[in-house]
């Protein structure tokens, strides 16, 4: 069974199952006139209500059929990350919006609970490839890849991305700016997929502008560092080149930036201000990570202070926007939280730090050994 007639036999296993919770009847595979199926049809004393589940259907057929069929209640439930508004009378939602919209249409009361029901358990998509195919099984293949880099963005920023800016002043009745940061269809599929948590708010208040984000989850994390290995090993002679333009630089970099848990922040007008803020950063986050790292802690902390100089500082954050284009490095007006930086907040792959390490070890430690930088 293909994953796009498994994942529709279980949204509309759990579609009858809600249906059932509010006292309807439910028949399957209701058979109209013209031939056509519609997935399920319920009667629940003189209500009736018409459900068709759509995953790589034509969108258009589904509500041309539902439109001959005599319903009070009409619904498509759709599985593809698209936001459609109601058309004639029609409901378009996602299988989590129908129960709470199912609840308000028939003024369900407050205290009576919800059904037991949830997204249908997928795949694991624990490879690269497992996602590729479920998405192209569900006919959304097109978003494999915008789906690979938001979960990647995330990652790189921590595990948590700014998707969503408001700003909606008291008393008015609608925001005055509303704007995306990332694809709404984008972050729908990958919550829909266990991949990312729902919207929450992460940063400041309406009345100043609040900004939404999402966060991975531990499927979504294991996946996103799956892509960064993936485009690692795609890019890395284009990598190679790069650095050994610049191979001490390059190695001082990026061995900094692994300590600093590769958030790199480009240095401003006031040297001695970004070197403090700088230094900051790499001296208070993951302190446990020199132990962890294959490199002695005398040559780590000769990096640290070696990349807080300017001249290096700078040549080696060219490095990393010249690695921009491999998808590795992220260049971000904000920061995880959404607040504007004042130039601009540089996220490296630890893949790629590591990758940029151990290509340059060798021949970075000679040029150091007149330092007194240990070999081993």
């Amino acid at each position: 069974m293909s994953h796009r007639s498994e994942f529709h036999g279980r949204v509309v296993e759990i579609i009858e199952a809600i249906l059932r919770h509010y006292g309807f009847s439910v028949q399957r595979e209701y058979r109209l006139p013209t031939g056509e199926r519609i997935d399920l049809v319920g009667q629940k004393d003189s209500l009736t209500i018409a459900v068709e589940v759509s995953i790589t259907s034509d969108l258009a057929k589904d509500i041309d059929k539902l439109s001959k069929f005599n319903a009070d209640l009409k619904f498509i439930v759709v599985v593809k990350p698209y936001e459609i508004p109601t058309i004639n009378g029609i409901y378009i939602v996602d299988l989590e919006g129908f129960e709470p919209r199912l609840r308000k249409l028939l003024k369900v009361p407050l205290d009576y609970p919800p059904a037991l029901a949830s997204l249908p358990p997928l795949p694991p998509l624990s490879s690269l490839d497992e996602f590729e195919n479920v998405l192209e099984g569900l006919g959304i293949k097109e978003f494999v890849e915008p789906a690979l880099k938001l979960l990647l963005k995330a990652h790189l920023m921590g595990g948590q991305v700014p998707t969503r800016f408001v700003y909606w002043p008291y008393p008015l009745e609608k925001p005055i700016v509303e704007r995306m940061l990332e694809d709404p269809r984008v972050i729908n599929l990958l919550v829909t997929l266990g991949l990312a948590h729902d919207e929450y708010g992460i940063h400041g208040n309406y009345q100043e502008g609040k900004v939404f984000g999402i966060t991975l989850t531990d499927k979504g994390v294991s996946l996103a560092k799956a892509y960064e290995k993936h485009l690692v090993n795609e890019h890395r002679y284009e990598i190679v080149n790069v650095v050994k333009s610049k191979p001490l630089i390059s190695f001082i970099t990026a061995l900094a930036c692994l300590r600093g848990a590769s958030l790199v922040y480009p240095p401003k007008r006031n040297y001695v201000d970004a070197l403090a803020h700088v230094g900051f950063l790499l001296a208070i986050r993951d302190i446990d990570r020199v132990s962890e790292l294959p490199y002695p802690s005398e040559l780590i902390y000769f990096c640290i202070s070696a990349f807080n100089l300017p001249k290096i500082h700078n040549e080696g954050v060219k490095t990393l926007k010249d690695l921009e284009r491999t998808g590795l490095v992220l260049i971000s007006p904000y920061d995880f939280k959404g607040r504007a930086c004042e130039d601009s907040c540089i996220y490296a792959s630890t893949e790629l730090l590591k990758f940029i390490c151990n290509s340059l070890y060798k021949d970075s430690v000679a040029k150091l050994e007149e330092s007194g930088i240990p070999k081993n």
